[in-house]
């Protein structure tokens, strides 16, 4: 079995979860930027001098290590810009599973360059190649909803749940936690971390564990350089991401809709929050939304307005923060990897089986 994707495969919690669901089933091989987390699993590395993925300049770098020769029973694709490699290294009987991890025809389209010449591109890959997998998964319903109605594929929802951790609900004190971890692109907003701290009250702080482009990353730490509610940490691995956050009390997923992703977004981190038993603070994004109002573990403002959010908060004692916090738990026991493992050994199986 060989997992594809343009990523370093130790940081990309998908592919993770991928490699841990099936390595003690099958036999893997991972072809990537980088070596995966876990050990003893064949690698081919595929990374260009000038740091630009393509199928082509990997095609040129797999037949240098006569990948091209192996004969594989299932190839798993992660994100729709690996399918026409996945499709040159198929044999007569191989199966190509599909992992979108986004709606990829509408990655980036806040920047006019890559919908010029970028999304072309992705448009064709989708019309050329999705009707031909033979499984595909997607995080959320409204994305795979989304991949039905213009390219005519099914998918199965598998979610960015992490593993399931004994942890426990940490009490809440006057000083309340809040934390945020996870990417600070323009495109997350994340110059409304001051606003909102501004308009919390005296017992609220934010500490910010920042994952970027270290131009971007020190610009934000330079505009709130001295702000005294805010805070920067040293960003930990994504196995110890659940751990390390247990002792905050509210994790904040707050992202204005500037794209159609970020609009329907399902994260890690969402699941990282619940994980680690802390309250979830979101705005009305409308996947999260449900899973927050089901499980009863946040509060979900009904605008994008991040005064609102702060109101919303203002409002809470520690008592009732510590009740979203039990929801938190009790949710983490139904929302994990360890559920997920069991739709990714199905839908494998049932795939190799139909050989």
């Amino acid at each position: 079995m060989l997992i594809i994707t343009f990523s370093w495969a130790s940081r990309d919690p998908r592919v993770y979860r991928h490699i841990e669901a099936l390595r003690q089933r099958y036999s893997l091989t991972v072809l990537a930027f980088g070596k995966p987390r876990q050990p003893n699993i064949p690698f081919f590395r595929c990374m260009p001098e000038d740091k630009k993925i393509s199928a082509t300049t990997v095609s040129d770098q797999i037949r240098s290590c006569y990948l091209h020769l192996q004969h594989f029973d299932l190839i798993i694709a992660n994100d729709i810009e690996t399918l026409p490699l996945a499709f040159e290294l198929k044999k007569h009987r191989t199966k190509i599973l599909l992992d979108a991890g986004e709606y990829s025809p509408r990655q980036f389209e806040n920047d006019p360059v890559w919908i010029k010449n970028v999304q072309p591109k992705v448009l064709e890959i989708c019309q050329e190649h999705l009707q031909r997998v033979d499984g595909m998964f997607t995080p959320c319903q409204t994305i795979s909803k989304e991949y039905k109605k213009n390219f005519g594929q099914d998918s199965t929802v598998l979610t960015n749940a992490t593993h399931y951790q004994e942890l426990p609900c940490q009490q809440v004190s006057d000083s309340i936690k809040l934390i945020y971890h996870g990417g600070v692109n323009t495109a997350r907003s994340p110059h409304l971390f001051a606003e909102l701290v501004d308009h919390l009250d005296e017992r609220f702080s934010l500490d910010i564990i920042a994952i970027g482009y270290p131009a971007t990353v020190d610009s934000l730490k330079s505009r709130f350089s001295g702000h005294p509610k805010i805070n920067f940490v040293e960003p930990v691995s994504m196995t110890e991401i659940v751990s390390f956050t247990n002792h905050y009390d509210i994790g904040v997923a707050f992202f204005p809709p500037t794209t159609f992703n970020l609009r329907y977004c399902l994260p890690n981190k969402l699941f990282e929050y619940i994980q680690a038993r802390l309250m979830v603070a979101i705005g009305p994004s409308p996947e999260m939304a449900k899973v927050v109002n089901q499980y009863r573990c946040g509060i979900a403002t009904k605008s994008f307005d991040i005064k609102e959010l702060a109101r919303e908060l203002n409002k809470l004692t520690s008592a009732e923060i510590f009740n979203y916090k039990k929801n938190s738990a009790t949710a983490a026991k139904k929302l994990n990897f360890e559920h997920n493992q069991e739709i990714i050994t199905r839908t494998v199986a049932n795939l190799i089986d139909a050989h």
